[in-house]
């Protein structure tokens, strides 16, 4: 009889990610909502600490002022990045007349890249203007789901990777789950932390850890969710066992 697998972040981390979507929003401006809200949490998983607003007001180069559903700017590496959403939450799949007003409007605003996010698709030829002129035409099911972010979110901040530095702490996890290592005592749980990548390392080499465990930096982020849910404390490991390095 196969033993279930026991339930671990990374299992959780991996029925989020695989949830779709499958309530339509009910107006335009949920829908709005929606699509500013999967924008922003992706923004915030690239760390670029922006804001992603909803009917924003921005000045063409004409002189006419645009009404933008949902709208960012961010800058990276001296460069401005401007972008525009447009957000159709009609009955139908949308027009091309539509699609060439919004064109209008982004080629009014030097600088500024456009995007369409169609709740039931593009009429015939609609879509290829779009993307002839510049624009990047979505539809719903092309924006990732709320479940499949916030796993994408978990699984950073939660499980660090094999290229994570310790900021300053180091510890072990298990592969399988995603846990990190951890010991009881007085009926609270509490983790292992070294100030060192070879501390945790020799720590690691004499106890009875097998290939399914590895030695991974812990960033800030990683720490504070660990140190922050209530009921879990983290301790460091007695530093007159380990050396320093």
């Amino acid at each position: 009889m196969k033993r279930p697998k026991k339930p671990s972040i990374a299992a959780v981390i991996e029925a989020l990610k695989a949830q779709r979507d499958t309530v339509q929003p009910r107006d335009w401006r949920e829908f709005e909502d929606h699509v500013r809200q999967v924008y922003q949490t992706l923004l915030d998983l690239k760390s670029e600490k922006v804001l992603v607003a909803r009917d924003v007001t921005i000045r063409g180069k004409t002189g006419l002022d645009h009404q933008i559903d949902v709208y960012y700017e961010f800058e990276l590496t001296g460069l401005r990045h401007q972008v525009a959403i447009e957000c159709k939450n009609i009955q139908r799949p949308l027009d091309k007349d539509r699609v060439m007003a919004f064109c209008a409007k982004v080629s009014d605003c030097p600088g500024v890249r456009g995007c369409i996010v169609s709740a039931h698709g593009y009429q015939s030829g609609a879509k290829k203007f779009a993307e002839d002129n510049g624009i990047t035409a979505l539809v719903l099911a092309d924006l990732p789901s709320i479940g499949k972010l916030l796993g994408m979110r978990l699984e950073m901040v939660a499980i660090p990777t094999e290229a994570t530095i310790g900021q300053p702490f180091w510890t072990l996890f298990e592969l399988d789950t995603g846990a990190p290592a951890g010991h009881k005592q007085d009926g609270e749980m509490y983790g292992v932390l070294f100030f060192s990548k070879k501390q945790a390392q020799t720590y690691f080499e004499t106890r009875s850890y097998g290939a399914g465990w590895a030695v991974r930096g812990l960033s800030q982020e990683n720490l504070r969710t660990y140190i922050e849910p209530p009921r879990v404390w983290w301790r460091l490991h007695p530093l007159r066992e380990w050396s320093h390095e």
